[in-house]
């Protein structure tokens, strides 16, 4: 192959091996999406008992008693000087109000107001627990449905990458994006002119390799740039799309579980309406050069 046709060869080689990582990181994401979901379902509203015992409305009505009792014993010295008939009728009311009612009703009012409170509360969180159990069911259905198009998309990658890999143009010790980018760049910046020989794109690969740190674990995506290999320019360029493709199809798919509240049933076309569901139809309809077909009339020119 000519050196532009290797060029064009690496770029669908880094296109598919991107979208393999994409498609792993975000069956990843997916999974730790449902299984929040999953933790949500379990939610079950709890009825709280009344933290208002019967000993504390009987020390309720003795407090209140008491004070009561004192205070009419120091106003009862007074209320004897009253000589007007309707103001000692309205204070011997409101002794026996405070005396003998008060003590009663008010305990009897706190623990009805705290009943209420309770009551009110358990039905705020029996819906809770209904809406998360029907919010759940749609939420998990709808990560199903884009785990199985994941699932698709990476079978399609894996036999696309087996396919344009057989045709032998890379070793297989090098068939990573890593290695790939590399040598992309060494041809296209005219450092090399080659993939093979002493001063080939493999053996600068070899030497750069060793000297600085590789990253060898992009699958995560959750690199830091400050260790990518600083002649990598394209290499960093798609961890950062990928990284931002990534971050925007889990925002997408996490605010439509979150909007799924008030539907009953969600149908296959809601679940498939998402940007992961998108971007995978894009993928699954993408195929690349039959390089292997290309090989093989080269030799047969030669």
């Amino acid at each position: 192959m000519t050196k532009e046709e290797i060029i064009k060869y690496l770029k669908d080689v880094i296109e598919l091996e991107s979208e393999k990582i994409m498609t792993e990181t975000l069956y990843e994401e997916l999974a730790t999406e449902k299984e929040e979901w999953i933790h949500k379902s379990h939610y079950k509203a709890i009825k709280r008992k009344s933290n208002i015992s019967l000993v504390y409305m009987i020390y309720t009505a003795l407090k209140i008693f008491g004070i009561s009792f004192i205070f009419w014993l120091v106003a009862g010295l007074f209320i004897d000087k009253i000589s007007n008939l309707l103001l000692s009728i309205i204070a011997f009311i409101l002794m026996v109000v405070s005396l003998f009612i008060a003590p009663i009703i008010v305990p009897v009012y706190s623990e009805i107001k705290e009943i209420r409170m309770l009551k009110k509360e358990f039905e705020k969180n029996k819906q809770k627990e209904i809406d998360l159990k029907k919010q759940s069911k749609n939420a998990i259905y709808i990560v199903n449905v884009n785990q199985n198009k994941l699932k698709d998309v990476y079978k399609h990658l894996n036999d696309e990458l087996d396919r344009i890999y057989s045709c032998g143009v890379i070793y297989a010790k090098y068939q990573t994006l890593e290695a790939c980018t590399a040598f992309l760049e060494y041809l296209e910046s005219g450092r090399c002119d080659r993939l093979e020989g002493p001063y080939g794109a493999y053996n600068k690969f070899d030497t750069e390799s060793y000297r600085k740190q590789s990253i060898s674990n992009l699958q995560g995506i959750k690199m830091r740039l400050d260790i990518i290999i600083s002649n990598q320019n394209r290499l960093e360029i798609i961890a950062m799309k990928m990284s931002e493709s990534i971050e925007d199809m889990k925002k997408d798919i996490k605010n439509i579980c979150a909007t799924t509240k008030n539907i009953e049933t969600i149908s296959l076309e809601i679940a498939e309406n998402t940007k992961i569901s998108a971007w995978s139809s894009t993928v699954l309809a993408t195929q690349v050069a039959d390089y292997q077909s290309e090989a093989i009339r080269q030799t047969n020119k030669i």
